[in-house]
């Protein structure tokens, strides 16, 4: 179900468009790829920050960047940029629509210094905008003003900038390797990029392949639960992401040069 909110706080006219002021905040949840997708290089003067929940979503920029929860994207329109919900895919995330000259001039500056993505979790003084204009409380334009310079100056501060897609894909593959399922395809669409392409710049940059970096870093933590605990090899063999025990046994023994038992027995 797609479900969305858009508060507008103020015109595109007037105060704003001098200043630096947020024009609207508001919430999405989307679930239909016909219905939610954007092309900024036709659409009016302004400046946006959407931050993702949860689910999935596409911008690009210079490439195509995927954006799954914890990252945001920050761009001005009109610009040769665009953003949308790919299929089979679902997005939540809050974002806040603002305008004027200042405003433009911190995006360009972020933009040229910090790049148009960044990862963290969802800046708290944005939910309580959100929240607070969603239950009709009264923000006046001065306080707006002052929590958009504040957005903006954590953006300089303290957000993350992006990392190069084989360093995002290494802490996704930290992350996820107890999943059995995980495979290429997948690390590569979290990298934004095509799996053969993802597959050469990754062993450019790592001497490895993504899959025989996945299967060193579960078998590098099976040794250390060998080692550390009591549990049988079997089942140290599923926590670290292993459908098959006998090959879960095969390349142990092909890379460590002994099996799990015997590793357990010289402790």
């Amino acid at each position: 179900m797609n479900q969305s909110r858009d508060i507008r706080l103020s015109s595109f006219k007037g105060f704003a468009a001098h200043r630096c002021e947020i024009v609207s905040v508001g919430y999405g949840y989307e679930t239909d790829p016909r219905r939610y997708a954007y092309d900024n290089r036709h659409r009016e003067k302004f400046s946006l920050l959407q931050w993702t929940v949860s689910g999935e979503g596409r911008f690009r920029a210079d490439r195509e960047y995927v954006l799954t929860a914890g990252r945001a994207f920050l761009v001005n329109s009109p610009s040769p940029t665009a953003y949308w919900l790919p299929a089979g895919s679902k997005w939540e995330f809050y974002y806040v629509l603002f305008v004027g000259d200042m405003a433009r001039w911190h995006v360009t500056e972020l933009l040229a210094q910090r790049g148009a993505i960044y990862d963290g979790p969802v800046p708290e003084l944005l939910r309580r905008t959100y929240h607070e204009a969603a239950a009709g409380r009264s923000l006046d334009r001065f306080t707006l003003s002052a929590r958009l310079y504040q957005l903006l100056m954590d953006l300089y501060r303290g957000a993350a900038p992006e990392v190069g897609p084989v360093e995002r894909a290494v802490r996704f593959i930290h992350q996820r390797y107890t999943d059995p399922l995980l495979a290429v395809e997948h690390i590569a669409a979290f990298a934004g990029l095509s799996p053969y392409h993802f597959s050469r710049l990754f062993r450019a940059q790592t001497g490895h392949s993504p899959w025989a970096y996945l299967v060193g870093v579960r078998l590098e933590r099976a040794r250390d639960l060998l080692l550390s605990t009591a549990r049988p090899a079997k089942e140290i063999s599923q926590l670290t992401g292993f459908r098959d025990y006998s090959y879960f046994c095969r390349v142990f023994r092909q890379h460590t040069g002994q099996t799990p038992g015997r590793l357990r027995g010289r402790k």
